[in-house]
């Protein structure tokens, strides 16, 4: 075959192809855009919407006596992690400006305060009660209570 031969061809494989294409995309839309079908896929999609919520519910209820966390639980949980490591920065971020501010002051002074030798204590990696973290508060409070004023009589 010779190129123009070829190129007649294609154009008629084309043409016949669009004509194809245009009869199918007119009985698709002829077959689609009827009021009943849209109607029937509008009740339907609301039902499978229930369906689903009570699905969920059910998924819900018995995950309790089967102790079983659902995805709102660990939605739950994630939130709270969050929190608490946005809590946790807060922390430490108020920690190291109280450092910079006791470094300043012991620079300001001149001298350490006597206690730096024994530093305030540090909580253990178990978790403490209420009562002995009461206790460590109040422990480390007097001790830097003590720095302070013995800062204090050293300046005057």
């Amino acid at each position: 075959m010779r190129s123009e031969q070829l190129d007649d061809l294609y154009s008629q494989i084309k043409l016949t192809g669009s004509k194809a294409e245009a009869l199918v995309n007119d009985w698709i839309k002829n077959r689609v855009n009827k009021e009943d079908i849209v109607g029937l896929l509008g009740r339907r999609t609301q039902w499978y919407g229930k369906l689903i919520k009570e699905l969920q519910d059910a998924v819900e209820t018995a995950s309790v006596p089967l102790n079983i966390p659902t995805k709102r639980d660990v939605a739950s949980v994630a939130k709270l992690t969050i929190q608490n490591e946005d809590r946790l920065e807060d922390i430490q971020q108020r920690l190291a400006q109280i450092e910079t501010t006791l470094q300043r002051l012991e620079a300001t002074l001149g001298t350490k305060p006597s206690s730096t030798k024994a530093p305030l204590q540090k909580a253990s990696r178990r978790p403490l009660d209420r009562k002995e973290r009461a206790k460590l508060v109040q422990e480390n409070l007097a001790r830097l209570s003590d720095a302070l004023l013995n800062q204090s009589k050293l300046g005057d």
